[in-house]
């Protein structure tokens, strides 16, 4: 019997790996396809918003993209 890993996401790398094909989109990827279990709570995700506000200032936010993965993880991320 194989045991999925469940991962919960750092702020800073799932913020900073939007842009890139990095860690983050290989963590979505491997859980898109049932490799691992992502882990998260309410108060996870609104840190993962207010970091990228923070690092947004003075240049063009990712916010679609990061809405999208948000989105994404609120609903199908084990609470």
């Amino acid at each position: 019997m194989t045991r999925q890993v469940k991962v919960m996401p750092e702020t800073n790398v799932l913020v900073s790996g939007i842009p890139a094909d990095g860690v983050t989109n290989h963590t979505l990827t491997a859980w898109s396809t049932g490799l691992i279990r992502v882990v998260t709570s309410p108060p996870i995700l609104e840190e993962y918003r207010r970091v990228e506000r923070e690092r947004s200032k003075g240049r063009a936010p990712l916010v679609g993209t990061l809405n999208a993965r948000l989105a994404i993880l609120t609903v199908h991320a084990l609470r």
